[in-house]
């Protein structure tokens, strides 16, 4: 799991002091986080740092990629902390954010791929399941049998 960072040591955080601070609401420890408050930022790292955790881990099974974007997004959000829209629910707001965070990274990582490895023309040979196939024909069939009857209907001049 991650572990207390020493951005928070830099700060001058006391991060034993806040460890089991009681649940406030939201709306005000996140006002007090955009206002410059240590502590508030403290106390949102402290409720949401593992359930980030888990939550990167379920998108991406690479840990030191979870946790190197845990600490890249609390120091984002903590530069641009006056700049960052209010929010209701910091869990959803950090959640939304780490999945933008981590798919981000993961387009860095992938950019050195090179997308033009494939022809235009490859032709890619898809196998369907027997069961595709067999729905298939009976829609196939049953297409024929509609037509066959509408057909039967018109006059012989509009066949």
């Amino acid at each position: 799991m991650i572990t207390k960072s020493t951005f928070f040591k830099e700060q001058g955080i006391d991060t034993n002091q806040h460890s089991n601070s009681p649940p406030q609401d939201e709306s005000k420890v996140w006002k007090e986080f955009k206002s410059g408050s240590k502590e508030a930022f403290f106390r949102i790292y402290i409720n949401y740092v593992n359930v980030l955790y888990n939550y990167g881990r379920k998108i991406i099974h690479d840990k030191d990629l979870v946790e190197d974007c845990i600490q890249d997004l609390f120091i984002e959000i903590w530069e641009s902390r006056e700049k960052l829209s209010d929010t209701n629910s910091i869990k959803y707001y950090l959640l939304k954010a780490m999945r933008i965070k981590i798919f981000k990274e993961l387009n860095k990582k992938n950019k050195h791929l090179d997308k033009n490895a494939l022809s235009e023309n490859y032709d890619f040979n898809i196998v369907f399941s027997y069961e595709v196939e067999l729905i298939n024909e009976q829609l196939s069939a049953e297409q024929k049998e509609k037509l066959s009857k509408v057909l039967g209907k018109l006059s012989h001049g509009k066949k």
